[in-house]
């Protein structure tokens, strides 16, 4: 269904009449009628699905049955975005100037199968592969493999391998790119004796890219789990992660530094007018920026890498109810970030937004048709990281 954002009534400076605001006479309605306008932006998204599945036996092995599981989904995603006309143009006073409306869609098609096979009578292996066809972009086969081993009734080892993809969202790969304005420093013509783009302005192109791939995901897990009664069970699992193809943006700072080095990306682009006598005087090497590119597109890689402890028990106390204390532990071991593939990879586990450690305790209590809990949370120290504070303001 269409939702509407309707705004406080902003000024529009294209209704602006001076003789009326500095005429003889207090200020009435045809002021304020000269100078406001109503806003209005629509936007329309839509899904349609059907999907299906069939599941059973296909045949027995010495160690039990071999279950598999089918099934097919077909989609249909659609957004429309109609921002209000006037602000289109820009003629709404200390408001940005939208970008035009867009309509994307696309088509979807996926199949996939799972399967358990017992191996043996203590060890099991699941094993699932999905297939995606999207109509923007093309195909992605993701498989997914596990191995689980029941050492004894109490005692089990288990482990997986996974790949993974995210595809664009429809605003992402659409043509929705925005006009603003963003303050720089110009490397080529800011430096110790000749200071022109110190301090200085740019138009700035920022937004959708029609031509981005999905992102794509490698992932691992290694765990142990004992179950001594069933009052008491203790998990504890290793996983890593490493994400490729992340969509974003280049750092500004570094593409204004080496244009050179991402001159290969569409995405990217540095426009300056020509040298002029005037910027050679004053020991410019570059004429001044006149516009700045700076599209999403498949730039980042990500590597992380941690340990997670769960404890959860269970004690009856007969005509009082029961208690079931919980402690959930989640240890980041690395997390790696690159802004681009050509970078080195840096590492900000710990810092502000990815602290090492993170628990959860609690304990509830339940009795028929009552309940009570309590938890406490512990985020661990985080430092705060001068390469994550944005250094330009876009506005």
């Amino acid at each position: 269904m269409p939702s509407e954002c309707e705004s406080g009534a902003p000024i529009a400076t294209a209704a602006f009449k001076p003789s009326v605001i500095f005429g003889s006479g207090a200020a009435n309605q045809v002021l304020y009628d000269s100078i406001t306008a109503d806003s209005t932006n629509l936007f329309k998204s839509g899904l349609t699905q059907i999907d299906g599945k069939i599941s059973g036996e296909l045949f027995n092995l010495p160690a039990g049955a071999v279950g598999l599981a089918v099934g097919t989904e077909f989609r249909r995603e659609s957004l429309d975005t109609n921002p209000d006309p006037i602000a289109v143009q820009g003629e709404f006073y200390h408001q940005a100037q939208l970008p035009p409306g867009f309509s994307n869609s696309r088509r979807i098609a996926s199949i996939y199968a799972e399967s358990t096979v017992p191996l043996l009578k203590s060890v099991e292996a699941q094993l699932a592969v999905r297939h995606d066809h999207y109509s923007d972009y093309g195909n992605s086969t993701t498989p997914k493999v596990g191995l689980k081993w029941s050492v004894t009734p109490a005692f089990m080892v288990r482990g997986t391998y996974a790949e993974g993809f995210r595809a664009p969202t429809l605003v992402e790969n659409s043509t929705d790119v925005r006009n603003a304005f963003v303050s720089i420093r110009d490397p080529f013509r800011c430096n110790a004796q000749y200071k022109l783009g110190c301090s200085t302005s740019s138009p700035y192109q920022s937004g959708a890219n029609p031509d981005l791939k999905p992102e794509t995901a490698k992932s691992y897990t290694l765990g142990l789990a004992w179950e001594p009664s069933s009052s008491f069970l203790a998990t504890v699992d290793l996983w890593q992660i490493k994400r490729v193809n992340e969509i974003g943006t280049y750092d500004l700072d570094k593409v204004l530094s080496d244009p050179g080095r991402y001159a290969g990306d569409p995405a990217v682009a540095i426009t300056r007018a020509d040298l002029t006598a005037a910027d050679k005087a004053a020991g410019a090497v570059a004429g001044e920026i006149t516009n700045i590119k700076m599209l999403l597109t498949n730039v980042a890689v990500t590597q992380i890498r941690g340990v997670d402890l769960k404890l959860t028990g269970r004690i009856n106390m007969g005509e009082y109810g029961t208690l079931q204390p919980t402690l959930n532990v989640s240890h980041m071991q690395s997390f790696k970030n690159a802004p681009s593939p050509t970078d080195d990879l840096i590492e900000y586990a710990g810092t502000r937004g990815t602290p090492s450690v993170q628990a959860n305790l609690g304990l509830a209590w339940r009795k028929a048709a009552y309940a009570l809990s309590a938890d406490t949370v512990f985020v661990s120290k985080m430092a705060s990281v001068a390469d994550r504070t944005p250094p330009c303001m876009v506005w």
